[in-house]
């Protein structure tokens, strides 16, 4: 009997944080809807109106003025209402960043995912089709995965402030993406015990909104690369999962060709502040069928003066691949 009470509790509170979720990300720009919406949660007095302007004495004077008869502890309920309203904000900037980079044609079209049409899923359609493809035709293709050290939060402030000023955004939204990004504070818990605080000096804040775009738009150098820059490889991207192959007649013209581009590849990863998992990078190479001679190589596979594990099989976003 307990276990289908907490069952159903569970059931009917997902379905409770799905409609929020819905309800938010619909009404994003509609202001009337999300202000009927914060004045019935905190029961407002009619009489006091939403603020018109962006004027802080007059946002303070709504807020101090709303709730007092209606909110028994207020605790209690801003911290989840002032997380909803911030991804409200947060989805609004999404969108305009978005439209300005898909209008522009400002990410690489090697980058996948977090904007409409670059699904993780076509991706990986695409990237094993490909290998397919060029197994049946009987060439060699040796592939890395890069694993990025702690990738989200290696992001430098500075940096992404000076590409995101690069794309065109102008100095008024420069201020704020400075102070979304900065002032931010954490510590840590072991068990009962909290740490003092410490100021956050670099990254993007996970489990945002924002948070996958920016780290994008602060990659996406990396992605921007020629036919000079590279020999005979091709990179594809999705977040901080990033492949990187070439192929050749045989693995070890393969294998030359991939350790010459990863090597570019890593100097552009240096001066992201995003080097590599050594331990964690691996490569696959991918034979023809009954052609197994083409996959003899005696170079190693390196990057940035570390030698590459090679695998038979790898998991892979939401999928795995095997060779």
């Amino acid at each position: 009997m307990k276990a289908d009470f907490v069952q159903k509790k569970r059931s009917v509170e997902r379905l409770i944080r799905h409609g929020k979720t819905e309800f938010f990300r619909r009404n994003a720009t509609d202001s009337r809807k999300i202000w009927a919406v914060l004045g019935r949660l905190l029961k407002k007095d009619h009489q006091v109106k939403a603020p018109n302007q962006l004027d802080p004495n007059s946002i303070n004077y709504h807020y101090v003025h709303m709730g007092q008869h209606g909110v028994p502890h207020p605790p209690a309920i801003l911290p989840a209402l002032l997380n909803n309203v911030s991804k409200v904000f947060e989805k609004t900037v999404q969108t305009q960043l978005l439209k300005h980079l898909q209008r522009y044609l400002l990410l690489s079209s090697r980058q996948s995912g977090f904007r409409s049409g670059h699904p993780c899923e076509s991706l990986l359609l695409k990237i094993t089709e490909k290998w397919k493809k060029s197994m049946d035709a009987g060439v060699v293709t040796a592939v890395a995965f890069l694993d990025l050290r702690k990738a989200f939060d290696s992001v430098s402030h500075l940096t992404l402030l000076q590409k995101l000023q690069a794309i065109g955004v102008d100095t008024a939204a420069l201020t704020w993406f400075h102070s979304y990004l900065t002032a931010r504070t954490q510590c840590v818990r072991t068990e009962t015990r909290l740490s003092d605080t410490l100021p956050t000096t670099s990254g993007v804040p996970q489990g945002t909104v924002l948070g996958p775009i920016l780290f994008s738009i602060y990659i996406n150098q990396m992605l921007q690369l020629s036919s000079a820059d590279l020999a005979r490889c091709d990179v594809e991207c999705f977040a901080d999962d990033t492949t990187v192959e070439a192929s050749g007649k045989t693995a070890e013209e393969a294998v030359v060709s991939l350790n010459a581009d990863l090597e570019r590849l890593g100097l552009k990863l240096t001066a992201l502040r995003l080097p590599i998992k050594p331990a964690k990078t691996k490569v696959i190479i991918f034979v023809p069928l009954r052609s197994k001679k083409k996959g003899e190589h005696k170079t190693p596979v390196t990057m940035s003066g570390a030698t590459i594990q090679e695998v038979n099989g790898i998991k892979l976003p939401q999928s795995s691949r095997r060779r």
